[in-house]
């Protein structure tokens, strides 16, 4: 049984030096991502870090979103960890990869997400939509809805809502046409 332990004992001691190296690098690369994500935004692909840093540091998703909630009526809510998981799946469906990419098309897309808002801002209300609460980052979430009606098609804009999982089957219809108007207004 002494033996026994000792073996198990063994193991813990070189699982935990493992998750304190796992930590480290975790904690290096958040570095490593603060600091260049600015400078080199060319340079880091999008993952749930990095695009938390991005949602925190980039001036422009700052005033977008700050517009969104001065227009909609909105309250951030505050989060602990990454703003990024939701909004991956949102950005992976174009196929945006680093965070230069992500930066231009929210440049190009400036006008278009603030018309977005307009267009939704007199049919919903907070106590409607999420108690009042949005996500940091929300920008990028009316980005990927500009882009998807910017294609104008039906199959695709459907796909995208039920592959994202912004809606199912069943009540994909009305989000759809919606995007289809938005669409026809950008174009």
């Amino acid at each position: 049984m002494r033996r026994q332990f000792s073996r198990l004992a063994g193991l813990l001691e070189i699982a935990d030096d493992q998750f304190i190296q796992i930590r480290d690098e975790i904690s290096n690369y958040k570095e490593e991502v603060k600091s260049s994500i600015l400078t080199n935004p060319e340079k880091i692909n999008i993952d749930a870090v990095s695009l938390t840093e991005f949602i925190i540091r980039n001036e422009l998703v700052q005033e977008l979103d700050s517009k969104i909630s001065q227009r909609c009526g909105f309250k951030f809510i505050k989060r602990e960890k990454t703003y990024g998981n939701e909004f991956i799946r949102y950005i992976a469906y174009f196929g945006i990869e680093s965070i230069s990419e992500l930066s231009e098309l929210l440049k190009e897309n400036k006008d278009n997400i603030l018309m977005r808002i307009e267009d939704i801002a007199e049919k919903i209300s907070p106590e409607n939509f999420g108690g009042g609460t949005i996500s940091r980052g929300v920008s990028l979430f009316y980005l990927t809805s500009v882009l998807i009606s910017k294609t104008n098609n039906t199959e695709n804009i459907r796909d995208y809502l039920i592959s994202t999982r912004l809606a199912t089957v069943e009540n994909a219809r009305d989000i759809v046409k919606e995007l289809l108007d938005l669409g026809k207004k950008l174009n």
